[in-house]
């Protein structure tokens, strides 16, 4: 570069007052560009008004290193000028004393010659790079108007400075004054700003056309969506809420447990079409009808619900009603409840979904959750396991179901079952309904009979429920079981049979009566009491109340005689 002594240039601009209806967010992002565009003008152009005192400029690139300055001009031994007074030099002068720069180590495709200032003309630059420098350098809002300087002595000639190859020069004839920018306009910012020679990205910033169109100030309400339709509000203005039940969830639970969902939009723009879609855990089902929906502003609304309620199946709560109802409005906050049931694959440390939707548009809103499960175990005893009976007696058991699992038994059901040697059997006690019982509870029932025979005298009570126990007991297939028995007591009374008169005497066709005393004179109990008679010749009639005859044979039919 052809320059004596790089002067420090003023460039002065015209005044412009740019006034901005932008909210602060946008001015802080304008605000932001321009210092970092400035920055970069300031990096670039830097090397051009940095004095050269050293051996080496303050950056070099590899094998670009300057020649060894020269000393500095001795001010003091100069001769002095007619009318010169002594004084000491004036910071211009003390400026102008820099060392000479040593003859370049080669060729530039252009140099920049250094003219009297004092004249008024401008730099001007020389070589293939004339006239391209100030459109590759100058940001593109500044015109070809020339900038006048303040006027400057000429210094001396120096050599040539070296610089990299890479490196351009700028064009000061190039650059314009800036003019005022119209913040109404909605241009990218980097157009509007950057030089010409920045390409930037691809992607445009036109922060203003985002916020176009959209109701009130709020900067954030830029990024909601839309289809067709439907409408979501900005998910990060949107409160969502899951709360599961407060306690760990039982496996087979058929009836369902309660889940609450709260949403409320604290956005500007509103949501159509709310809909509620449920992903439930491995094992957990929606229940159909199972839901309510509160509103802060309409209260109770009206849905619809979709999904098979098969296991794992994805469920969909949809508001219906006018466009009032089905809309979240602006701080409304809508409650959902709904049901969750399990079967026996509800293990625990699963994920529950349930998304926020308009419509079939995903709104960005969600929450997961991991649901703790349990599992009861159903047991059944009955007692007393074995008593001593006779003939004739009335027995009674106790059967108790017990939960002994960490979670609930559900629709648990209980059948007890006599052997053939009972009559008058009652299970009247036993539930006729599935019952629920809780960790650790239990439920007992009373059943009687009445002993008819010496053997078959078993009793069996057995118990299974919704999805049965871990080890594959208490199921409908496999129901857990408690059997009793009876050790019979035979016993031989001592029965005597009395006929009076002895010799009986019968005229003939004439009727008569006899009666015959069978006593039983032992400690027991004479059962199923039956007499053997030969008749023959004889006509029995008027036989008493308590008795039958068949084939030769009395039999007592009434109480224990």
């Amino acid at each position: 570069m052809n320059a004596t002594y790089a002067q420090p240039m003023r460039m002065h601009y015209a005044e412009a007052r740019v006034e901005s209806s932008r909210n602060p967010i946008e001015q802080i992002h304008y605000l932001v560009n321009l210092l970092m565009i400035f920055s970069m003008l300031l990096s670039i152009m830097s090397p051009l008004y940095t004095p050269a005192i050293n051996s080496a400029p303050s950056f070099a690139f590899p094998g670009e290193v300057r020649a060894p300055a020269a000393p500095l001009p001795d001010l003091a031994a100069a001769e002095p000028r007619a009318g010169d007074e002594t004084r000491s030099p004036t910071p211009v002068e003390a400026q102008r004393a820099q060392p000479e720069l040593a003859a370049p180590v080669r060729d530039l495709p252009g140099r920049v010659a250094a003219v009297p200032l004092a004249t008024g003309a401008v730099m001007e630059v020389e070589g293939a790079v004339a006239g391209k420098l100030g459109v590759a350098l100058a940001p593109a809002w500044l015109s070809d108007a020339p900038i006048a300087v303040a006027p400057a002595v000429a210094a001396p000639a120096a050599p040539e400075l070296t610089l990299p190859s890479t490196w351009q020069v700028l064009d000061l004839a190039a650059l314009a004054r800036p003019e005022a920018v119209n913040a109404d306009v909605a241009v990218p910012l980097g157009e509007s700003l950057a030089p010409a020679w920045y390409e930037g990205s691809g992607v445009g910033e036109d922060v203003l056309a985002l916020g176009s169109g959209l109701p009130g100030t709020d900067w954030e309400a830029a990024f909601y969506q839309t289809g067709g339709e439907n409408q979501c509000s900005g998910a990060i203005r949107v409160t969502f809420a899951l709360a599961v039940p407060p306690y760990p969830v039982s496996r087979g639970n058929i009836y369902g447990d309660v889940y609450t969902v709260t949403v409320t939009n604290n956005d500007s723009i509103t949501t159509t079409n709310v809909t509620l879609r449920i992903n439930p855990n491995q094992g957990f089902y929606y229940l159909g009808d199972s839901a309510s929906v509160q509103s802060s502003i309409s209260g109770t609304l009206t849905y619809s619900d979709t999904g098979t309620g098969a296991p794992d199946d994805v469920a969909l709560i949809a508001v219906t009603g006018d466009i009032s109802s089905t809309t979240l409005e602006t701080g409304e906050t809508m409650t959902f409840t709904f049901r969750l049931a399990t079967n026996a694959d509800a293990i625990s440390a699963q994920q529950l979904v349930v998304n926020l939707q308009s419509g079939s548009l995903d709104c960005g809103v969600y929450r997961t959750t991991n649901v703790q499960t349990v599992r009861g175990n159903l047991t059944v005893q009955k007692s007393p396991n074995i008593r001593t009976a006779k003939l004739g007696d009335t027995l009674g058991w106790s059967v108790k179901l017990v939960n002994t699992g960490l979670g609930n038994v559900y629709s648990a059901q209980v059948q007890d079952i006599f052997g053939a040697g009972y009559v008058n059997t009652d299970l009247i006690g036993l539930p006729t309904a599935p019952i629920t019982l809780a960790a650790g509870a239990f439920a007992t029932y009373y059943v009687t009979g009445t002993v008819n025979a010496c053997n078959q005298l078993t009793n069996t009570a057995r118990v299974w429920w919704s999805i049965g126990n871990q080890d594959g007991t208490a199921s409908a297939s496999t129901p857990a079981s408690s059997e009793v028995d009876v050790r019979f007591t035979l016993e031989n009374p001592n029965v005597s049979l009395q006929v009076a008169p002895s010799n009986i005497t019968v005229p003939f066709c004439t009727s008569m009566t006899r009666t015959v005393v069978v006593t039983a004179t032992a400690s027991s109990t004479a059962k199923n009491l039956r007499v053997t008679g030969n008749i023959g010749g004889f006509s029995l009639s008027n036989l008493s109340p308590d008795w039958s005859y068949s084939g030769g044979i009395f039999t007592y039919n009434g109480g224990t005689p």
